[in-house]
C-alpha cells in the first residue's frame, strides 16, 4: 500500500503515551474538529508504526472526535489529482487500522461527522458516551465514500442500513447508533477509559496469537485456522488432555 503521506516534525496533531503496551492516541486539532488531513492522517500512521504495542485506544479532545476530511485544506489543492490522491492515501491508512493485528478501541466522547464515520468504522470496538452525535455527511458535501468505509460499514451494520444512511445523511445519538451497529457500547464520560480497558481485556484473554491471525487471514478464516493448528495457545490447551 501507498502511504506516502509527508508529517512535519514538531507540528504533531497528535499526543501519544505508552502503558503497560497500549498505545493511547488523543486526537488534538480542535481547531478543525480534528478533521483528518493528511497531515493528521500520516501523524496516525507513523505513530502506530513506531510505536511497539499489543493494543491501541484513541480518543479526542474538543467538541468533535472528528468533523471527517479538512475541507479548507482540499479547497486550497491546486488539481483534482493531487485532491484524488490524497485521498488513496487516506484510505490505504484506514485499511492498514482495519486490518491490524493488536485490538483497537475508539472513544466517541463529541460528533463525529462524514470522513469520521469512515475513519472510525476501521476500529475492533466503538465505545461512545451518551452526547455523542454521528453523522453520514458525504452527500451533503456532493460526494460519497472515499476512506474505504462502505464495505466496512456494512459488515458493521448490513448492506439496507448503510445504503439508508448515506442516502438521508441524518445525524443520530450514540443510543440510535449502538441500535444500528455501528456502536459496541455505550457508557458514562467517566467510565469510558475503564470500559476500554475492560474490553482489551476480555479480547486478550485467549492470547495474542489467534487475535492476530485472524486478523490477518480475515476473510479466509481456513487459513488462520490452519496456522494455529497446535500453535500457541491451541498446544497449550490440548497438552491438558
Amino acid at each position: 500500500m501507498a502511504m506516502g503521506l509527508v508529517i512535519t516534525e514538531g507540528m504533531s496533531l497528535i499526543k501519544h503515551s505508552l502503558k503497560n503496551d497500549v498505545l493511547w492516541m488523543t486526537l488534538t486539532d480542535s481547531k478543525s474538529g480534528n478533521a483528518f488531513s493528511p497531515s493528521m492522517a500520516a501523524d496516525f500512521h507513523k505513530i502506530r508504526q513506531t510505536c511497539s504495542h499489543q493494543a491501541l485506544v484513541v480518543q479526542s479532545e474538543g467538541r468533535f472526535f472528528c468533523s471527517g476530511g479538512n475541507l479548507r485544506h482540499y479547497q486550497s489543492l491546486k488539481t483534482k489529482d493531487e485532491g484524488l490522491q490524497q485521498n488513496q492515501e487516506i484510505q490505504d491508512i484506514l485499511k492498514d487500522l482495519e486490518q491490524s493485528q493488536v485490538p483497537t478501541v475508539a472513544l466517541v466522547d463529541g460528533i463525529v461527522l462524514g470522513g469520521g464515520i469512515e475513519f472510525l468504522s476501521a476500529f475492533h470496538q466503538i465505545i461512545a458516551t451518551p452526547s455523542s452525535l454521528f453523522g453520514l455527511w458525504q452527500r451533503r458535501i456532493g460526494l460519497t465514500f472515499g476512506w474505504g468505509g462502505q464495505s466496512r460499514l456494512q459488515q458493521r451494520m448490513g448492506f439496507a442500513r448503510t445504503r439508508q444512511w448515506l442516502h438521508n445523511g441524518k445525524t443520530h445519538s450514540a443510543w440510535a447508533a449502538q441500535e444500528m451497529g455501528l456502536v459496541d457500547a455505550v457508557v458514562l464520560r467517566e467510565s469510558l477509559v475503564f470500559k476500554a480497558t475492560k474490553v482489551l481485556s476480555e479480547i486478550s484473554e485467549f492470547g495474542r496469537d489467534s487475535f492476530a491471525r485472524i486478523q490477518e487471514h480475515s476473510s479466509d478464516q481456513e487459513t488462520a485456522f490452519k496456522k494455529l493448528w497446535l500453535s500457541g495457545r491451541h498446544k497449550d490447551v490440548l497438552s491438558r488432555f
